[in-house]
């Protein structure tokens, strides 16, 4: 995407020199033409967030909903000012009835900036169907019902930041703690913490160390 530098922020029409997650911001963009803008668009640090085509999530059908929510539906994704079209893998359950919750992979249409912890809804046409939080935005076509699969979700969503490396490890390594960051979407002290962890439990090594 179009690249640019932050002139100010504001919220409300008071200048701030930071903003913490969730607050609502005016930005300054310089080097850049509103031309070059789209609804949906993500601002990021260069190499922290790329768009995908396919993320694992967590969802939940809505409670009343008008129909269940069957394996590779096809729906429409919301998530922020997004909306992409898609379809719904369900990757432990043939299909979601109302109120159950399901892990799923969702192949988008179009590419998409979606990071782990973001919310989303589901709808199709006009319905809404469900919504959740997405767990991974680094993923591959899974096979459904897998269990290494399923438990490797589950530790992405609620495990430990030393759980979240060494699946970051599998599949990076050998890789920089700055890959680790980008790639777990964990603050740098905390990867360097689990790191350290795994490393004085013999579960990582630190290459080129004395």
């Amino acid at each position: 995407g179009p690249k640019s530098r932050i002139r100010g922020m504001q919220t409300h029409q008071r200048k701030l020199e930071e903003a913490e997650p969730g607050r609502r911001l005016a930005l300054n963009l310089t080097g850049i033409s509103p031309r070059d803008l789209r609804r949906g668009m993500v601002v990021t640090t260069p190499g922290w967030l790329r768009p995908t085509t396919a993320i694992d999530v967590r969802l939940r059908a809505v409670k009343y909903l008008p129909r269940p929510i069957r394996h590779s539906l096809q729906v429409s994704f919301h998530s922020g000012s997004s909306e992409v079209s898609g379809r719904v893998l369900l990757l432990d359950h043939d299909e979601l009835a109302a109120g159950q919750t399901a892990w799923a992979q969702i192949r988008l249409d179009e590419p998409l900036a979606a990071a782990p912890g973001d919310f989303f809804v589901i709808r199709s046409p006009n319905d809404t169907l469900g919504g959740g939080k997405v767990v991974d935005n680094h993923v591959r076509r899974h096979r459904r019902f897998h269990q290494p699969t399923l438990e490797t979700l589950e530790k992405l969503d609620r495990g430990s930041p030393e759980d979240m490396l060494l699946i970051a490890l599998s599949r990076l390594e050998p890789c920089e703690v700055s890959q680790l960051a980008r790639h777990t979407e964990l603050a740098a002290d905390q990867v360097l913490a689990a790191a350290a962890g795994l490393v004085e439990s013999g579960r990582a090594l630190v290459l080129g160390a004395q």
